[in-house]
């Protein structure tokens, strides 16, 4: 009863800021989409499970965009070299500051891996993104979920899985955007 209170609620605020870009000046960019939604959160209730449930659905062929602030979470990577293994490919977008040169970050697993490119970003103060999205499944996870074990077990952090073509299509176009402008991850 908790989580469908939770989602009603959550439904409740996205048509109240939909309702706010109406009316407010500037905020003609909001857009309002009608998708499946999963929650979860984190230390420990489901956070860190829907991005894995994400990457777990993949099928050979299929593409993984992943945008990611830190990466360090060492059940994500698991899941993304299994993805690999199975004939999916990656597209991995990092922070530079917090992941080039930092002998921690997973990222670096990833440079020359056959079906994966790694790029960082850094045009901007943060490149403070936490996004995983499957253009082949519609869906597309974010939230404030650090990629990150701490993000998982300790910290407070929230995941949202939504699964619908127009919001998998708007991540895919900011994606689209930023993935050029990254350097290649050597």
């Amino acid at each position: 009863m908790k989580l469908h209170n939770y989602v009603a609620s959550k439904k409740l605020l996205v048509l109240s800021l939909a309702s706010l870009a109406l009316i407010v000046p500037g905020m003609a960019y909001a857009q309002v989409y009608s998708c499946g939604l999963e929650v979860g959160f984190s230390p420990g209730r489901g956070g860190m499970d829907l991005v894995l449930k994400l990457i777990d659905a993949t099928q050979p062929g299929q593409e993984i965009d992943v945008e990611a602030y830190e990466f360090t979470s060492r059940r994500m990577a698991r899941a993304l070299h299994a993805a690999l293994d199975r004939g999916v490919t990656l597209k991995l977008a990092v922070d530079a500051r917090e992941n080039v040169d930092k002998p921690y970050s997973l990222a670096y697993q990833f440079v020359g891996r056959q079906g994966a490119e790694v790029r960082y970003e850094d045009r901007w103060p943060i490149f403070h993104e936490k996004v995983t999205l499957v253009r082949a499944l519609n869906a597309v996870e974010e939230g404030s979920m650090n990629y990150t074990d701490a993000g998982d077990s300790r910290n407070r952090e929230n995941a949202n899985l939504l699964t619908c073509e127009a919001a998998a299509r708007a991540y895919a176009a900011d994606f689209d955007d930023v993935w050029p402008l990254g350097v290649p991850l050597q």
